[in-house]
């Protein structure tokens, strides 16, 4: 067949450019990330989504904590036979939730409340 389509060179030519038109809608129309992979991407955001005080929180911040949840909830269903199956939360609420974890660390370092290195190792013991 090679030895024929090198014969016919303007055949040859609508061949491959079939097959790469073939192969390029293909990709388009078939390929899908996976779900991991949005996540990942996500994680590595640095696109500002919350200003508190000084500091800022990212979306990848926020995605990251998500998926955290969504394992913890994944491994707390496992316990329990797989019956349960716990729904992520919102992206509003956890973002919420960053904001008040935020605003707690800007409290406890206003009031002078961080822990010592002492009180971290015997807190860890």
């Amino acid at each position: 067949m090679l030895k024929q389509l090198s014969r016919l060179e303007k055949t040859r030519n609508i061949v491959l450019l079939a097959f790469v038109i073939l192969m390029a809608v293909s990709l388009v129309f078939f390929y899908a990330p996976r779900q991991n992979e949005r996540i990942d991407n996500l994680g590595r955001s640095q696109e500002t989504v919350a200003t508190v005080g000084s500091e800022t929180i990212t979306l990848g911040q926020v995605a990251t904590t998500r998926a955290n949840i969504e394992k913890r909830n994944e491994a707390q269903s496992a316990q329990y036979g797989g019956q349960f199956k716990i729904p992520a939360p919102p992206i509003k609420s956890v973002l919420d939730g960053e904001i008040s974890q935020a605003l707690i660390r800007q409290e406890a370092r206003r009031l002078n409340l961080m822990p010592t290195d002492d009180e971290v190792a015997a807190t860890i013991r």
